[in-house]
Protein backbone atom coordinates (compact mmCIF):
# COMPACT_ATOMS: atom_id res chain seq x y z
CA UNK A 1 0.00 0.00 0.00
CA UNK A 2 2.86 2.41 0.89
CA UNK A 3 4.28 1.84 -2.90
CA UNK A 4 0.81 2.52 -4.56
CA UNK A 5 1.51 5.93 -6.07
CA UNK A 6 5.38 4.60 -6.81
CA UNK A 7 5.72 5.45 -10.79
CA UNK A 8 6.05 2.26 -12.68
CA UNK A 9 9.70 3.67 -14.00
CA UNK A 10 11.38 3.79 -10.42
CA UNK A 11 9.68 0.45 -9.25
CA UNK A 12 11.97 -1.27 -12.26
CA UNK A 13 15.30 0.19 -10.50
CA UNK A 14 14.27 -1.23 -7.32
CA UNK A 15 13.60 -4.82 -8.40
CA UNK A 16 16.95 -4.34 -10.88
CA UNK A 17 18.58 -3.93 -7.72
CA UNK A 18 20.00 -0.68 -9.40
CA UNK A 19 20.09 2.76 -7.12
CA UNK A 20 17.99 5.74 -7.53
CA UNK A 21 19.13 8.52 -9.16
CA UNK A 22 18.74 11.32 -6.35
CA UNK A 23 16.26 13.42 -8.07
CA UNK A 24 14.01 10.02 -8.27
CA UNK A 25 14.78 8.98 -4.82
CA UNK A 26 13.58 12.76 -3.94
CA UNK A 27 10.08 12.24 -5.33
CA UNK A 28 10.01 8.56 -3.99
CA UNK A 29 10.42 10.03 -0.51
CA UNK A 30 7.73 12.34 -1.34
CA UNK A 31 4.90 9.93 -2.57
CA UNK A 32 5.89 7.35 0.30
CA UNK A 33 5.48 9.92 3.26
CA UNK A 34 2.21 11.44 1.39
CA UNK A 35 0.67 8.20 0.74
CA UNK A 36 1.70 7.29 4.54
CA UNK A 37 -0.19 10.61 5.73
CA UNK A 38 -3.31 9.64 3.35
CA UNK A 39 -3.96 6.27 5.19
CA UNK A 40 -3.53 7.87 8.33
CA UNK A 41 -6.46 9.82 7.64
CA UNK A 42 -4.39 13.08 7.23
CA UNK A 43 -2.33 13.01 10.59
CA UNK A 44 1.31 13.20 10.19
CA UNK A 45 3.11 9.64 11.40
CA UNK A 46 5.48 9.61 14.93
CA UNK A 47 8.92 8.71 14.00
CA UNK A 48 8.54 5.82 15.46
CA UNK A 49 6.35 4.30 12.58
CA UNK A 50 7.90 5.69 9.71
CA UNK A 51 11.00 3.45 11.26
CA UNK A 52 9.22 0.77 10.89
CA UNK A 53 8.01 1.27 7.08
CA UNK A 54 11.75 2.31 6.07
CA UNK A 55 12.62 -0.89 7.53
CA UNK A 56 10.34 -2.55 5.71
CA UNK A 57 11.11 -0.65 2.38
CA UNK A 58 14.83 -1.60 2.89
CA UNK A 59 14.75 -5.31 3.77
CA UNK A 60 12.62 -5.57 0.13
CA UNK A 61 14.18 -3.46 -1.57
CA UNK A 62 18.12 -3.80 -0.10
CA UNK A 63 19.31 -0.97 -2.30
CA UNK A 64 17.73 2.04 -0.48
CA UNK A 65 19.51 0.94 2.39
CA UNK A 66 23.12 2.58 3.28
CA UNK A 67 25.89 0.13 2.58
CA UNK A 68 29.64 0.89 1.74
CA UNK A 69 31.93 -1.15 0.44
CA UNK A 70 29.11 -3.74 0.00
CA UNK A 71 28.89 -3.95 4.20
CA UNK A 72 25.74 -2.50 5.49
CA UNK A 73 26.11 0.49 7.53
CA UNK A 74 24.54 0.86 11.08
CA UNK A 75 21.09 -0.35 10.57
CA UNK A 76 21.02 0.00 6.77
CA UNK A 77 17.92 1.86 6.95
CA UNK A 78 18.83 5.42 8.66
CA UNK A 79 19.31 7.67 5.51
CA UNK A 80 15.65 6.41 4.06
CA UNK A 81 14.17 7.40 7.47
CA UNK A 82 15.86 10.65 7.98
CA UNK A 83 14.35 11.22 4.74
CA UNK A 84 11.25 10.70 6.02
CA UNK A 85 11.54 12.55 9.29
CA UNK A 86 12.55 15.47 7.23
CA UNK A 87 9.52 15.43 4.48
CA UNK A 88 7.25 15.13 7.74
CA UNK A 89 8.75 18.26 9.11
CA UNK A 90 8.38 20.02 6.49
CA UNK A 91 5.11 19.30 5.91
CA UNK A 92 4.08 20.41 8.96
CA UNK A 93 5.98 23.39 9.00
CA UNK A 94 3.68 26.41 9.79
CA UNK A 95 3.42 29.48 6.84
CA UNK A 96 4.35 32.32 9.14
CA UNK A 97 4.33 35.61 8.02
CA UNK A 98 7.71 37.80 7.78
CA UNK A 99 8.84 40.27 10.61
CA UNK A 100 7.56 43.68 9.77
CA UNK A 101 10.42 46.21 10.02
CA UNK A 102 11.16 49.28 10.47
CA UNK A 103 11.66 51.80 7.41
CA UNK A 104 15.12 53.43 7.89
CA UNK A 105 15.26 56.81 9.20
CA UNK A 106 16.87 59.30 6.53
CA UNK A 107 20.01 59.87 7.03
CA UNK A 108 21.12 57.00 8.90
CA UNK A 109 24.26 54.90 7.87
CA UNK A 110 23.86 51.54 7.34
CA UNK A 111 25.53 49.05 9.38
CA UNK A 112 29.19 48.95 8.66
CA UNK A 113 30.38 45.46 7.12
CA UNK A 114 32.42 43.14 8.52
CA UNK A 115 33.70 39.99 8.55
CA UNK A 116 30.84 36.94 8.81
CA UNK A 117 32.78 33.77 9.24
CA UNK A 118 31.96 32.94 12.25
CA UNK A 119 29.61 29.90 11.92
CA UNK A 120 29.17 28.12 15.42
CA UNK A 121 31.11 30.31 17.53
CA UNK A 122 29.83 31.65 20.47
CA UNK A 123 31.90 34.56 20.61
CA UNK A 124 33.44 35.61 17.76
CA UNK A 125 33.95 39.06 18.55
CA UNK A 126 32.75 40.54 21.66
CA UNK A 127 30.98 44.26 21.21
CA UNK A 128 32.93 46.21 24.03
CA UNK A 129 36.05 45.63 25.91
CA UNK A 130 36.70 45.15 29.34
CA UNK A 131 34.99 47.48 31.92
CA UNK A 132 37.57 50.46 32.33
CA UNK A 133 39.37 49.20 29.25
CA UNK A 134 40.31 51.09 26.41
CA UNK A 135 42.10 50.41 23.56
CA UNK A 136 45.31 51.55 24.38
CA UNK A 137 45.46 49.91 28.03
CA UNK A 138 44.87 46.86 25.75
CA UNK A 139 47.96 47.15 23.88
CA UNK A 140 49.60 48.34 27.05
CA UNK A 141 49.01 44.57 28.42
CA UNK A 142 49.77 43.27 25.06
CA UNK A 143 53.10 44.77 25.36
CA UNK A 144 53.40 43.07 29.09
CA UNK A 145 52.60 39.73 27.68
CA UNK A 146 55.24 40.35 25.32
CA UNK A 147 57.93 41.13 27.59
CA UNK A 148 56.78 38.00 29.51
CA UNK A 149 57.30 35.80 26.81
CA UNK A 150 60.92 37.73 26.10
CA UNK A 151 61.77 37.29 29.83
CA UNK A 152 60.42 33.33 29.97
CA UNK A 153 58.53 34.03 32.42
CA UNK A 154 55.69 32.17 31.35
CA UNK A 155 52.44 29.97 32.07
CA UNK A 156 51.90 32.62 35.43
CA UNK A 157 48.41 33.50 37.05
CA UNK A 158 49.43 36.80 35.98
CA UNK A 159 49.96 35.34 32.16
CA UNK A 160 46.45 33.58 32.53
CA UNK A 161 44.89 36.04 33.43
CA UNK A 162 45.89 39.01 31.47
CA UNK A 163 45.01 36.86 28.41
CA UNK A 164 41.64 36.44 29.64
CA UNK A 165 41.45 40.11 29.32
CA UNK A 166 42.46 41.01 26.10
CA UNK A 167 40.96 38.49 24.32
CA UNK A 168 38.05 41.10 22.94
CA UNK A 169 41.40 42.62 21.03
CA UNK A 170 43.03 38.83 20.23
CA UNK A 171 39.72 38.27 18.05
CA UNK A 172 39.70 41.93 16.41
CA UNK A 173 43.18 41.18 15.55
CA UNK A 174 42.30 37.75 14.30
CA UNK A 175 39.50 38.93 12.12
CA UNK A 176 41.32 41.88 10.58
CA UNK A 177 40.81 41.91 7.00
CA UNK A 178 44.31 41.84 6.17
CA UNK A 179 45.52 39.49 9.13
CA UNK A 180 49.03 37.79 9.05
CA UNK A 181 49.71 35.35 11.08
CA UNK A 182 53.39 36.06 11.91
CA UNK A 183 52.12 39.60 12.96
CA UNK A 184 49.90 37.44 15.51
CA UNK A 185 52.99 35.38 16.57
CA UNK A 186 54.63 38.13 16.95
CA UNK A 187 52.04 40.19 19.24
CA UNK A 188 50.55 37.44 21.08
CA UNK A 189 53.18 34.33 21.30
CA UNK A 190 51.06 33.17 24.58
CA UNK A 191 48.93 32.25 22.09
CA UNK A 192 50.52 29.64 20.64
CA UNK A 193 51.10 28.22 23.96
CA UNK A 194 48.75 24.49 24.33
CA UNK A 195 47.12 26.45 27.37
CA UNK A 196 45.89 29.76 26.19
CA UNK A 197 45.17 28.70 22.68
CA UNK A 198 42.80 26.00 24.43
CA UNK A 199 41.85 28.74 26.98
CA UNK A 200 41.15 30.88 23.75
CA UNK A 201 39.18 27.82 21.88
CA UNK A 202 36.54 27.25 24.75
CA UNK A 203 35.97 31.14 24.91
CA UNK A 204 35.10 31.39 21.00
CA UNK A 205 33.40 28.61 20.77
CA UNK A 206 31.64 27.76 23.81
CA UNK A 207 33.29 23.51 24.12
CA UNK A 208 36.30 22.09 25.58
CA UNK A 209 38.08 20.95 22.72
CA UNK A 210 40.18 17.90 24.67
CA UNK A 211 36.82 16.90 26.44
CA UNK A 212 35.29 16.82 23.33
CA UNK A 213 37.64 14.76 21.60
CA UNK A 214 38.01 12.40 24.14
CA UNK A 215 34.34 12.10 24.44
CA UNK A 216 34.23 11.25 20.92
CA UNK A 217 37.32 8.72 20.78
CA UNK A 218 35.71 6.87 23.12
CA UNK A 219 32.31 6.63 21.14
CA UNK A 220 32.67 6.51 17.93
CA UNK A 221 36.51 5.25 17.67
CA UNK A 222 35.20 1.64 18.70
CA UNK A 223 32.38 1.70 15.89
CA UNK A 224 34.96 2.71 12.88
CA UNK A 225 37.08 -0.07 14.12
CA UNK A 226 34.22 -2.82 14.07
CA UNK A 227 33.94 -1.36 10.53
CA UNK A 228 37.18 -1.66 9.60
CA UNK A 229 37.61 -5.70 10.49
CA UNK A 230 34.50 -6.02 7.94
CA UNK A 231 36.45 -4.69 5.60
CA UNK A 232 37.55 -7.12 3.48
CA UNK A 233 40.63 -5.37 1.47
CA UNK A 234 44.30 -6.58 1.94
CA UNK A 235 45.92 -3.21 2.88
CA UNK A 236 43.32 -2.18 5.11
CA UNK A 237 43.51 -6.09 6.48
CA UNK A 238 46.84 -5.37 6.40
CA UNK A 239 47.38 -2.54 8.45
CA UNK A 240 44.48 -3.96 10.89
CA UNK A 241 47.72 -6.54 11.71
CA UNK A 242 49.98 -4.45 12.21
CA UNK A 243 48.06 -2.01 14.85
CA UNK A 244 46.99 -5.36 17.09
CA UNK A 245 50.63 -6.51 16.86
CA UNK A 246 51.49 -2.92 18.50
CA UNK A 247 49.10 -3.53 21.16
CA UNK A 248 49.89 -6.76 21.88
CA UNK A 249 53.61 -5.72 22.45
CA UNK A 250 52.55 -2.44 24.16
CA UNK A 251 49.95 -4.59 25.98
CA UNK A 252 47.17 -1.41 26.16
CA UNK A 253 45.30 0.09 23.29
CA UNK A 254 47.18 3.46 22.34
CA UNK A 255 48.57 2.59 19.36
CA UNK A 256 44.85 2.35 17.72
CA UNK A 257 44.60 6.48 18.10
CA UNK A 258 47.29 6.94 15.45
CA UNK A 259 46.56 3.05 14.18
CA UNK A 260 42.95 4.91 13.23
CA UNK A 261 44.34 7.36 11.06
CA UNK A 262 46.17 5.00 9.16
CA UNK A 263 43.35 2.90 8.59
CA UNK A 264 41.56 6.17 7.22
CA UNK A 265 44.25 6.80 5.15
CA UNK A 266 44.36 3.34 3.05
CA UNK A 267 40.66 3.47 3.33
CA UNK A 268 40.67 6.98 1.22
CA UNK A 269 42.85 6.33 -0.62
CA UNK A 270 45.36 9.11 1.08
CA UNK A 271 49.15 9.12 1.86
CA UNK A 272 49.45 9.68 5.11
CA UNK A 273 53.45 10.35 5.24
CA UNK A 274 52.25 13.89 3.52
CA UNK A 275 50.99 15.14 6.66
CA UNK A 276 52.46 13.13 9.14
CA UNK A 277 56.55 12.30 9.32
CA UNK A 278 58.54 10.58 12.05
CA UNK A 279 61.91 11.21 12.88
CA UNK A 280 64.84 9.56 14.63
CA UNK A 281 64.88 10.45 18.39
CA UNK A 282 69.03 10.66 18.27
CA UNK A 283 68.00 13.80 15.57
CA UNK A 284 67.40 16.93 16.48
CA UNK A 285 64.27 18.31 15.25
CA UNK A 286 65.72 21.24 13.87
CA UNK A 287 68.00 18.72 11.69
CA UNK A 288 64.52 16.67 11.33
CA UNK A 289 62.94 19.34 9.86
CA UNK A 290 65.37 20.74 7.58
CA UNK A 291 66.32 17.72 5.88
CA UNK A 292 62.56 17.11 5.15
CA UNK A 293 61.36 18.19 2.07
CA UNK A 294 57.81 19.83 3.58
CA UNK A 295 55.53 21.39 1.01
CA UNK A 296 52.10 22.66 1.05
CA UNK A 297 49.85 22.76 4.12
CA UNK A 298 51.30 22.18 7.67
CA UNK A 299 52.61 19.25 8.47
CA UNK A 300 53.21 17.66 12.14
CA UNK A 301 56.41 16.11 12.49
CA UNK A 302 56.58 13.63 15.07
CA UNK A 303 59.79 13.27 17.00
CA UNK A 304 59.09 9.53 19.14
CA UNK A 305 61.15 7.12 20.82
CA UNK A 306 58.82 3.99 22.01
CA UNK A 307 61.40 1.85 23.30
CA UNK A 308 59.94 -1.03 21.02
CA UNK A 309 60.88 0.12 17.44
CA UNK A 310 62.93 3.04 15.33
CA UNK A 311 60.86 2.33 12.58
CA UNK A 312 57.06 3.70 11.22
CA UNK A 313 54.60 1.40 13.21
CA UNK A 314 50.88 1.77 14.63
CA UNK A 315 53.17 0.54 18.10
CA UNK A 316 55.37 3.74 17.44
CA UNK A 317 52.82 5.72 16.33
CA UNK A 318 50.40 5.47 18.91
CA UNK A 319 53.28 5.83 21.51
CA UNK A 320 52.44 9.69 20.58
CA UNK A 321 49.34 9.71 22.79
CA UNK A 322 50.87 8.90 26.17
CA UNK A 323 53.56 8.02 28.51
CA UNK A 324 56.50 8.54 25.58
CA UNK A 325 59.09 11.30 24.63
CA UNK A 326 57.88 12.79 21.61
CA UNK A 327 58.42 16.86 19.96
CA UNK A 328 55.85 17.93 17.44
CA UNK A 329 56.90 20.91 15.57
CA UNK A 330 55.22 22.59 12.69
CA UNK A 331 56.78 23.54 9.59
CA UNK A 332 54.57 25.86 7.60
CA UNK A 333 54.47 27.69 4.22
CA UNK A 334 54.06 31.68 3.13
CA UNK A 335 53.46 33.33 6.08
CA UNK A 336 53.87 30.42 8.95
CA UNK A 337 57.43 30.14 10.46
CA UNK A 338 59.16 27.54 9.69
CA UNK A 339 60.27 25.04 12.96
CA UNK A 340 57.08 26.72 14.99
CA UNK A 341 56.13 24.69 18.20
CA UNK A 342 52.73 25.25 18.39
CA UNK A 343 51.88 22.41 21.00
CA UNK A 344 52.38 18.78 21.86
CA UNK A 345 51.15 15.46 23.63
CA UNK A 346 48.34 17.04 26.13
CA UNK A 347 48.89 15.54 29.41
CA UNK A 348 45.24 16.05 30.18
CA UNK A 349 44.20 13.79 27.26
CA UNK A 350 44.88 10.11 27.84
CA UNK A 351 43.68 7.73 25.46
CA UNK A 352 39.73 6.41 26.25
CA UNK A 353 40.95 3.19 23.97
CA UNK A 354 43.27 2.45 26.80
CA UNK A 355 40.30 2.38 29.36
CA UNK A 356 37.80 -0.11 27.08
CA UNK A 357 38.70 -2.81 24.80
CA UNK A 358 37.39 -1.83 20.60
Amino acid sequence: MMLSRIPRKTIHFLERNERLPPRIRKEFVRLVVDNIIDCKGATYPRTSELRLYASQIVSKYKTLGDHLDGVVVGTGYESLLKQFVNRVDNLGRSVVQGSLKRKALAGCKSPKERLADQYGCVSWQPESLPEGESGESQRKIMNELKSLWESGTGKTKDVKNKMVHTYATQRKDINEKDCVLTDIIENWPFLFEEEYLLAHFKKLMGIDIMEKMSSNFEHRVPKLYRYFQQVAKPKIEATHKKIQDAVDKKEDNSPQVMGLLMLLSEHLGEDLGEHVKSTDKEKSADTCIEAMDLQGPVVLVAHVYSGLHHDWTPCMLGSVCKGHTVDWQIKGSQDSPKGKMITGPSPTFSCPATQSSI
